[in-house]
């Protein structure tokens, strides 16, 4: 499925090798599974940017946190 910056999609699984990932990570991925997020961008090499900061920014700190993730880790919100 074709993506595009503004598509409201759901996380419906963590990249493979999040595992390998420093723990604040691995912890903003389970905050985020199953939830919507808007993409907001496409990187050059394929990857979502999804705006994950209204759940990840209160319980992990920071601001304006967002998660890279590939296409198939998301589905077309409905």
């Amino acid at each position: 499925m074709d993506h595009k910056e503004g598509d409201f999609v759901t996380l419906v699984k963590a990249p493979d090798g999040v595992e390998r990932l420093p723990a604040e990570t691995q912890r903003a991925f389970q905050l985020c599974l199953k939830k919507s997020y808007h993409i907001t961008e496409i990187t050059d090499d394929g990857l979502l940017v999804l705006d994950v900061s209204h759940d990840v920014d209160p319980v992990i700190g920071g601001k304006y946190n967002d998660l890279r993730v590939e296409t198939d880790c998301v589905q077309p919100t409905k």
